[in-house]
Formats: C-alpha cells, structure tokens, sequence
C-alpha cells in the first residue's frame, strides 16, 4: 500500500503524519512541509516539485507522478518495503 500526495503548495500537510503513523510510505510531490516529514527511500519517495499552475496539468508533471509511482510499486512487497514500513511506524510524529 502506498499513499499518493500530488500537492502542488503543501505547508505543512497532515495526510502524510496519519499515512506513516498506520505504516504506509508516501509518494509524495517535493514541496513545502512533505518534504521535512517524507525522508526518500525510507519513509516514502519524492517526485519532485510539480508545476503551480492549477489551470493546467504539464505533461512533465505528469510523467514525474507516473514516473516515481512505478518506482515505488517495484518496492512493494519486498523486504525494502516492509523496512520502509517500519520506519513510518517508528518516526515520531509528535509536537515535542
């Protein structure tokens, strides 16, 4: 199970806190707070910053998205997987 974060402006982002804390890598746009919490390769995976232009989706876009998905569906289910899965579920997420 992955969970997807296409966020093109994401201060801080609360869905990637809940998807780690139930064990679930995140692939995730580079931008604003999901780049501090996704570490790449260990919590999840990053595509890099998509384009800001909400009225129109650039096909660069959308080849990083599709392009950092398939490399996250060839870790699931592999040992690497499952660490990335231990890691999520041992970051703390708290406000310490």
């Amino acid at each position: 199970d992955l969970l997807t974060v296409t966020s093109r402006f994401e201060p801080c982002g609360l869905i990637q806190l809940q998807g780690m804390r139930y064990g679930t890598p995140c692939v995730c746009a580079s931008t604003g707070g999901l780049v501090d919490t996704i570490i790449e390769g260990k919590t999840g995976f990053h595509m890099g910053r998509l384009s800001v232009d909400c009225d129109v989706v650039e096909p660069g876009d959308v080849q990083k998205v599709a392009t950092t998905l398939k490399r996250a569906i060839k870790v699931v289910g592999t040992p690497a997987y499952q660490e990335m899965v231990r890691n999520c579920m041992a970051q703390d997420l708290s406000w310490k």
